[in-house]
């Protein structure tokens, strides 16, 4: 009984860290797109003012 709920304990624990470690990822990769994404918008911008 007390290991099973000692494995239950790890196994939630296992299972916030994957959560934790995916939202953490995602944030990572969403504040990166949003450093390039201005950077591409000028770079689109330019290419315009280029064509023209």
């Amino acid at each position: 009984m007390i290991i099973e709920k000692d494995n239950d304990f790890i196994d939630h624990l296992m299972v916030e860290i994957l959560l934790i470690f995916f939202v953490y990822t995602i944030g990572l990769i969403y504040s990166t797109h949003q450093k390039y994404s201005p950077h591409s918008a000028v770079v689109d911008l330019n290419t315009k003012v280029a064509a023209m």
